[in-house]
């Protein structure tokens, strides 16, 4: 079971879609939210949907907020924007069904009760990271400072660049 791993894109690449997500930063809190972006492909790969997301100060710290995304590829690349190095991305195993919630701004996600899940593995967005949306996972922000990620969504799973060897 493929859970997360880091990659090298191009620089010219990461530092593009960093600059234009930084023009485009929404007034809001809201967590998860679609950014309307020019790029419309990532590593060679066709993007579907360029998310944003945040995270307050101290998110995430009693492990509220476990779950998974509706994603039907699964699979998301993570780029860090701002204060990634202060939080950790961790996965999950549950011991019981989810349940469906939206967020405020009515996206889908299924939501896992903290005390029957177990800890797998964990990573820090310090660098672009591929990761399988469908396995429970949860930001953790331990900071007093927002916390602010890209998601890119692709039109087909790039499930080749889950094929190296230091997956975890």
């Amino acid at each position: 079971m493929f859970i997360w791993q880091y990659i090298d894109p191009p620089e010219d690449e990461v530092i593009k879609i960093q600059n234009e997500f930084r023009l485009k930063l929404p007034n809001n809190d809201l967590f998860f939210q679609n950014l309307d972006i020019e790029t419309t492909s990532f590593y060679s790969i066709k993007i579907k949907t360029a998310v944003l997301i945040q995270a307050p100060p101290w998110a995430g710290c009693n492990n509220e907020g476990i779950h998974t995304d509706i994603n039907n590829t699964k699979l998301a690349i993570n780029i860090p924007l701002e204060n990634c190095e202060n939080s950790v991305t961790s996965f999950w195993e549950s011991l019981v069904p989810p349940m469906l919630h939206q967020t405020p701004n009515k996206h889908p996600y299924k939501y896992y009760d903290q005390n029957h899940c177990k800890k797998l593995t964990e990573f820090k967005l310090i660098k672009p990271v591929i990761f399988n949306t469908s396995i429970p996972h949860i930001v953790t922000n331990i900071s007093n400072k927002w916390r602010r990620a890209i998601s890119l969504r692709f039109t087909e799973a790039p499930w080749h660049l889950t094929e190296t060897v230091n997956q975890v």
